[in-house]
């Protein structure tokens, strides 16, 4: 219970920036830095906040999850958003732009996405299937996709390493990513 009499039912802390869930709508709330929109409040004038802000048309959402400059969510129908600096390719928008309110993830939205979690620069999806989906920076192998070309991704792109294996839970660190059989 925070002290706006409101009951939290997950959190996620990024670098300088907080966000959570709240009971029982599933509406997300975050604070911190607003540096590159990640707060999602849609005021880029905003520099920070030291108080819960309300982050607009969500609801239903089950987990956020913070990176250093940008936040995920995932919805109750397996629905995956966006909002922060996208230069890096961790919004999984295709666009490098700065994006502050949440956007759906279109490049996955046909699958259902019951798990994700946020890096330095990079994001990891896992779908219903089991199947792991990757962006972001991908310069220290932290994306698992092997040798790659261009050193980010900008759009979720599958994990083919990994889809041999029942995947229950994806974790990422700054520059590394952890799964859990």
């Amino acid at each position: 219970m925070c002290s706006f009499n409101i009951v939290i039912r997950q959190v996620s802390c990024g670098e300088d920036h907080t966000a959570f869930v709240v009971e029982p709508s599933g509406q997300v709330y975050s604070m911190g830095s607003n540096q590159d929109g990640k707060l999602g409040v849609g005021q880029a004038a905003m520099r920070s906040s030291n108080v819960p802000c309300l982050v607009e048309n969500l609801q239903g959402i089950v987990k956020v999850a913070c990176g250093s400059s940008h936040t995920l969510a995932i919805s109750e129908s397996g629905q995956a958003y966006s909002w922060g600096l996208g230069f890096s390719g961790a919004l999984g928008t295709g666009e490098s732009s700065i994006q502050d309110k949440p956007r759906m993830i279109t490049a996955i939205h046909s699958q259902r996405i019951i798990d994700i979690d946020a890096g330095s620069k990079h994001s990891l999806f896992l779908t219903e299937s089991l199947r792991v989906y990757g962006c972001g920076e991908a310069k220290m192998g932290q994306l698992g996709v092997g040798s790659v070309v261009q050193d980010r991704l900008m759009v979720p792109t599958n994990i083919k390493a990994l889809n041999e294996f029942q995947i229950q839970k994806v974790n990422c660190g700054k520059f590394h990513s952890l799964f859990l059989t």
